[in-house]
């Protein structure tokens, strides 16, 4: 049984209960009592219930104690800054610039998660590629292929190799049969653009060594104690060149929502600002530096 203690803190007195058991505190917490309070401010059962939720009773008695130990001094030193400063107006105007910036940060997200167009067409991704050839120059070989990895003693392997070198539908379905009965590893990536270092990871050979053999092989051999490892390349763009727009297309479409973003929330300050001024919201008392004379 473990032992927790609630502790309820004011300015002026301290109060520590003890006797209470970890499962009766879970339960009062449960019930959204305030687990503590400080002042005008409280603790609730909500602000600490993320902190029990994988511990034990005496682990989680001892985080609590912990968190609510924390949070009571940092509440006090906050009431104690505040009393000896006095107001500063200093603070007050940074307080108030963020308190604001908070407010204007979420209601533009919700205005574009709302109302901004999300879908962005394929002449957009095109026009965006060729107008940033720069930005999509490889820093990683893009690799198309079969990885397959068989076993030393598994038969067939000069069929299998035969069948490698020729990707059509029927050694396809042969490669697919044999990868069923004898294969400990299979991917088919000759639809899609995959990293050389990801591939990498699957094969017992260094980054230089398979980028050597990407040079001057297509179907590539290698083996370790108990594996062979085959690696069918059908289509490869190396580290200098550019990217296929395929694989480039989710980030440029990134890029471009980023900047619709940017578009659209100046367009909303704008269409706000005319319609306060319409509305004669905004009401000049004296000439701006940069209104004429």
């Amino acid at each position: 049984m473990c032992i927790i203690k609630k502790i309820y803190i004011t300015l002026l007195t301290v109060v520590v209960i003890t006797g209470v058991t970890g499962c009766e505190v879970i339960t009062r917490y449960k019930m959204g009592d305030a687990v503590v309070t400080v002042g005008k401010q409280s603790l609730y059962e909500n602000d600490i219930r993320s902190l029990t939720s994988s511990l034990s009773g005496e682990d989680s008695a001892k985080v609590v104690e912990a968190y609510i130990e924390k949070w009571a001094t940092e509440v006090l030193e906050y009431e104690r800054a505040k009393s000896q400063l006095h107001a500063d107006a200093a603070i007050e105007r940074q307080v108030e610039d963020y308190r604001r910036s908070l407010y204007l940060h979420a209601y533009e997200q919700q205005l574009v998660q709302e109302r901004m167009p999300k879908q962005v067409n394929p002449d957009s991704v095109l026009a965006f590629y060729e107008r940033y050839p720069d930005r999509f120059i490889l820093k990683d070989n893009l690799l198309r292929g079969l990885l397959l990895v068989v076993h030393k003693d598994a038969p067939e392997q000069q069929n299998l190799k035969k069948w490698l070198g020729n990707l059509n539908e029927e050694n396809m379905e042969n490669i697919e049969k044999y990868a069923y009965q004898y294969a400990s590893g299979y991917e088919l990536f000759t639809d899609k653009w995959q990293p050389q270092s990801n591939v990498l990871m699957r094969l017992p050979i260094a980054q230089g060594n398979l980028t050597d053999m990407l040079k001057h092989n297509s179907l590539i051999e290698m083996q370790d104690s108990l594996s062979i490892y085959l690696l069918q390349i059908t289509d490869k763009k190396l580290v200098g060149e550019r990217m296929p727009i395929e694989y480039a297309t989710p980030d440029i479409e990134q890029a471009i929502l980023g900047l619709r973003q940017v578009e659209f929330v100046e367009r909303e300050k704008t269409r706000i600002y005319r319609k306060a001024v319409e509305q004669d919201k905004i009401i000049y008392k004296q000439k701006t530096p940069n209104q004429d004379e």
